[in-house]
């Protein structure tokens, strides 16, 4: 008697691998599109006089928040990807070494 399933268990298996590495990519392409949109944000609002007033958890988002000393408008940039919180943190951050 043939195992008729095994060819079928080991194409689904690359097929799960497949799909995985598809999700994986995608999400590092968004993960990169957001760092790159927020970066360029941050640095026209500081180009324009903004400062960092604070940075606020809400759900899984980290939300920063900046102010324009003039009007004290706000204005805010949301990262939903800790890794570029931390990434784009020093654009606001003085170095103090």
């Amino acid at each position: 008697m043939h195992n008729h399933n095994k060819p079928v268990h080991n194409k689904a298996r690359g097929m799960v691998k497949e799909s995985s590495r598809e999700r994986f990519m995608h999400e590092q392409k968004e993960i990169e599109h957001e760092f790159n949109e927020n970066k360029t944000t941050i640095m026209k609002l500081m180009n324009d006089r903004f400062t960092y007033y604070d940075t606020r958890k809400q759900k899984n988002d980290w939300v920063i928040r900046f102010q324009n000393p003039d009007d004290k408008s706000m204005r805010k940039v949301t990262c939903h990807f800790e890794a570029n919180y931390e990434h784009l943190k020093p654009l606001w951050t003085p170095d103090t070494r």
